[in-house]
């Protein structure tokens, strides 16, 4: 509607100029002024001269000069409107970058630390305090050694653990006969990689798969005993909804605002 408006608004002064030039160019070379034939003035000829150029050129002039400025207005409503969705574009990629800067994923240790935990419990003062250094040291050796996933690279271990929920619903679903396509695997697959399947989320992600059929609390058991068994730590059972909700909310709302500014 805004660019019917302007093309009117512009398009209108244009003929409307061009209108004024010819009629100009009409009364200045028309015989009934008078006009570059003598060097007397004529007092009536020169007041009709001034009605008629000031009632028609003037008046197709100053319509010219309206359209125009609703063009300037409205143009420049529309530069504000385009320098604010870049403003508030920028803005959100600057939190979309510093989100993914912000992702981190612990490295599940298998090791089992049960004997330094038991060693704790010693009564003396000074035992105590050694150990207790030990297991800091320990603690910032393994971390050194399983350093957390950060950024980008969090998408890697995302990319790796959905792929091998993937697998595991495929083989169960062979093994159940649940007959389901690729695209329900795959939906299936999504909600434990989201959701998680930890300890007593199974009954959540029961109901959340109620609607595929054959799926019961018994069945989710089974995956998550199944994706134990592929990952012992327990890497492929976590929840990855706090890392992945806003980010991937910041994305639809960053293209929604483009989208929406057409």
């Amino acid at each position: 509607m805004n660019r019917l408006i302007k093309f009117f608004c512009l398009a209108l002064p244009i003929i409307l100029i061009i209108i004024s030039v010819l009629a100009t160019y009409f009364i200045f070379t028309n015989k009934a002024f008078q006009i570059g034939t003598t060097f007397l003035i004529d007092p009536n000829l020169g007041a009709s001269l001034g009605n008629l150029y000031g009632g028609l050129i003037g008046t197709l002039l100053s319509a010219s000069s309206i359209f125009l400025l609703i063009y300037t207005i409205i143009n420049q409503r529309d530069e504000t409107q385009k320098n604010n969705l870049k403003s508030n574009f920028f803005k959100m990629i600057d939190y979309h970058n510093q989100h993914l800067i912000n992702i981190s994923l612990s490295t599940p240790n298998p090791k089992n630390l049960s004997k330094v935990e038991k060693e704790t419990f010693v009564t003396s003062k000074i035992q105590f305090k050694r150990i207790v250094q030990a297991i800091k040291e320990i603690s910032v050796q393994e971390n050194l050694q399983n350093p957390p996933k950060e950024g980008k690279k969090a998408f890697v271990t995302f990319k790796i653990q959905f792929k091998r929920i993937l697998e595991t619903i495929k083989e169960i679903s062979v093994q159940e006969n649940l007959l389901l396509n690729d695209s329900e695997i795959i939906d299936i697959s999504y909600v434990i990689f989201y959701f998680g399947i930890e300890g007593s989320w199974t009954t959540f992600i029961t109901n959340k798969l109620s609607r595929y059929k054959g799926f019961n609390e018994e069945l989710v058991i089974k995956i998550q005993n199944s994706l134990i068994q592929k990952d012992a730590t327990g890497g492929l059972l976590k929840t990855n909804q706090t890392h992945l909700s806003s980010y991937f909310r910041n994305m639809y709302n960053a293209i929604k605002m483009v989208d929406d500014s057409k």
